[in-house]
């Protein structure tokens, strides 16, 4: 811990996650979960999904680094905002960005403490680094702060799609389900199913397809290598960090086994409610949107039938050019929920 300001009303002190005190740790929670309810569309997670990567020994591979600003009030000390800021401690998968969220609790907002956050972050970026990422909620007032501060308008735009899937019918879904397997297999396709625990059967052709999928639209120079020991270990981050279980369905050619799309989806202990739709992708040629439909409605079918979810998540769907969703996801119930502005923030900007 090392402090970083308290000439003011705050006191700003920086922690690596391995230094942040236990008798922090909750108040920490806490505040990430307001963060999180107010950019959410969804059922909010328990507590201890905030708490527990907290309570996680420091990672390898991804560096955290929280700026916690705290006040004293009649004598006891409150947590009233924080700066988070993760990235990769080296640029082995090239990726030679940082990810920064800042929260000030709602009642101590337009008091100058974001400001002081963001100042204290900009002390402690790694020099490697050559650019931030930040997200706003579109036309909100952090959105106009950022574009304020920083001189920049968004890189793009994302939105949320959820399903409440406890609306449909389940017997309409499943026979969707059929139909839809039914034209991949006669395409000389298939639909093989795995998860968390089993997912090391495929992992060298998963390893393999995953890095293709992921680096689809990217230049050389943003090249990310997925090796398997990448795909073990984010396995490993979602079920250590945040006691969450994946399910995987993966397309594959039954004439050489090879795989062409996947789909993953995430469960979460600490929510029974929440399914989110993580990844889905197909090879670029067999760009098919039946093949997506086709993954969609399996894992649908699983998550009415096997879960008590009743929330599916995903950012992942695509609007028309009438910014409209494709009436094969309105199908699976899916609606528009909040949109958020991406910023991708060159160094020097951030810096300056």
């Amino acid at each position: 811990m090392r402090t970083v300001d308290n000439q003011s009303n705050f006191i700003i002190n920086k922690y690596l996650q391995s230094e942040i005190p236990n008798n922090m740790k909750k108040e920490l929670a806490i505040l990430t979960k307001a963060r999180h309810m107010e950019h959410s569309d969804m059922p909010i997670h328990d507590l201890s999904y905030y708490l527990k990567p907290l309570k996680q020994p420091e990672d390898d591979e991804i560096g955290l680094i929280y700026i916690i600003a705290s006040e004293q009030l009649k004598g006891k000390t409150e947590l009233i905002g924080y700066a988070r800021l993760e990235y990769r401690k080296d640029s082995g998968y090239n990726q030679n960005y940082g990810d920064l969220q800042i929260y000030v609790r709602k009642d101590k907002r337009n008091k100058g403490c974001g400001t002081q956050l963001l100042n204290a972050v900009r002390k402690e970026v790694p020099d490697f680094l050559t650019t931030i990422n930040m997200f706003a909620e579109k036309d909100s007032i952090s959105n106009k702060i950022l574009e304020k501060t920083f001189h920049i308008q968004k890189t793009f735009e994302t939105r949320h799609y959820f399903s409440i899937i406890r609306e449909l019918s389940i017997e309409k879904v499943l026979e969707m389900e059929r139909e839809a397997i039914e034209k991949l297999d006669r395409g000389g396709l298939e639909i093989i199913y795995t998860d968390s625990n089993t997912f090391h059967e495929y992992e060298n052709e998963y390893a393999q397809l995953l890095e293709v999928i992921w680096n689809i639209g990217r230049d050389s120079s943003e090249y990310e290598p997925f090796p398997v020991e990448r795909l073990r270990g984010r396995m490993e981050y979602f079920k250590e960090g945040f006691n969450i279980f994946v399910h995987i369905f993966l397309v594959r050619k039954k004439s050489d086994k090879s795989l062409v799309a996947i789909a993953e989806n995430i469960l979460y202990e600490t929510n029974a409610k929440v399914a989110d739709e993580s990844l889905i992708g197909v090879l670029d040629e067999f760009e098919d949107e039946q093949i997506e439909h086709a993954l969609r409605l399996k894992s649908l079918a699983l998550l009415l039938q096997e879960t008590e979810v009743t929330h599916w998540e995903s950012s992942l769907l695509k609007l028309d050019e009438n910014k409209q969703l494709n009436p094969k996801d309105e199908i699976l119930g899916f609606r528009i929920g909040k949109t958020f502005n991406r910023y991708t923030i060159p160094m020097e900007q951030f810096l300056n």
